[in-house]
């Protein structure tokens, strides 16, 4: 996988606003890996990123919030975050599902659809429907730091989409993501980066744009 940069991350007022209007609903979800960043909390490391097991793995996120919003160019963005509180105070991943609907009815009839997440740097030349995409962010774990990485590269596994069209509500996948900081770093360090696998199983529930699940 293509190594990618982490950025600050500030939660911007529509996303605030999604967390305030949130429900109460059902869902499960994990976050776990290895993580490396340096000056923060977390600070453990591996030798090898990219064949974190669960022996080395020093990181558990155990999400609270679930949240799945539609996006005006036809994108699903979906949020797992540790408690339903300020992006600004709380540790979370996002995917942007591109083309949600056209992938919900490939669903059907299938028991999961397979999917990339592209290296940032390419996702130009690719397809609208290939534009999968991640960030995870560390605010409570790095102090309200506005550490993250906004971008990462991996696969993802869906099982169940939601489709406004059909009674399809349920939102469930697994992943497995990498994620680096491309910036220069000093001699004899190890840039930030992180390895993370988990998964998610909620349900969207119509006319709000995220939900809470304690």
């Amino acid at each position: 996988m293509t190594p990618k940069r982490i950025i600050r991350i500030a939660a911007a007022p529509a996303a605030i606003a999604a967390i305030a209007a949130c429900s109460v609903g059902k869902g499960t979800g994990d976050v776990s890996g290895c993580v490396y960043v340096p000056g923060c909390g977390i600070s453990s490391k591996t030798p090898d990123f990219q064949g974190c097991g669960v022996s080395q793995e020093n990181y558990h996120m155990g999400p609270d919030f679930f949240a799945a919003d539609t996006l005006e160019d036809g994108s699903l963005e979906i949020r797992l975050q540790k408690g339903g509180y300020w992006t600004s105070e709380s540790d979370g991943l996002t995917l942007i599902i591109p083309e949600y609907e056209e992938l919900s009815r490939e669903l059907d009839g299938k028991e999961y659809v397979d999917a990339v997440v592209p290296p940032w740097d390419e996702l130009e030349s690719l397809p609208p429907s290939q534009r999968f995409r991640v960030s995870f962010f560390l605010n409570k774990s790095c102090g309200g730091t506005g550490a993250g990485f906004s971008s990462g590269t991996g696969a993802l596994r869906l099982y169940s989409l939601y489709r406004p069209d059909s009674d399809h509500a349920q939102i469930k996948g697994a992943f497995d993501l990498y994620f680096e900081d491309t910036r220069p770093h000093e001699e004899g360090t190890s840039p930030a980066q992180s390895r993370l696998k988990g998964g998610f199983d909620f349900e969207y529930q119509r006319g709000l744009p995220a939900q809470h699940f304690p």
